[in-house]
């Protein structure tokens, strides 16, 4: 997770420098799971994606937020941004979430799942899996 996360940041630091005031961001991943594991650019996959169609769409402020949590051996990473929203039976499997969703089932079964689901004014894309 360590790795994944310096990514995440280096990530969303090079889009601030690009899209400046229009781009905040907020990071909420206990450094407790630092030392989890995390599929390759799984989580980079979800920020990307709301960038490309939140941020890079609009001309004023978009707000992302990436938080994490592992309760009960299940580890749970969501990216939730302001933007309008979008359902996962639109996505194709060629598409990045789609792909990142048959990952996440291929690595672990019923148990690796991919959601989107709306919040507060707020798209939250979460990805579950089991810890371990």
């Amino acid at each position: 997770m360590q790795q994944e996360m310096k990514i995440v940041r280096d990530y969303l630091e090079i889009e601030k420098t690009r899209f400046g005031a229009r781009l905040i961001y907020e990071i909420d991943v206990p450094t407790e799971m630092e030392g989890l594991s995390v599929p390759p650019l799984a989580l980079q996959s979800l920020v990307e994606n709301a960038v490309k169609h939140v941020v890079a769409q609009r001309a004023q402020a978009s707000f992302l937020q990436v938080t994490g949590s592992l309760e009960a051996g299940i580890i749970r990473l969501a990216v939730a941004d302001d933007g309008p929203g979008f359902s996962l039976d639109s996505i194709s499997p060629e598409h990045g979430l789609g792909n990142l969703r048959a990952r996440l089932e291929l690595l672990f079964g019923s148990e690796g799942k991919l959601a989107v689901a709306r919040e507060k004014d707020k798209t939250v894309v979460r990805m579950t899996y089991p810890a371990g």
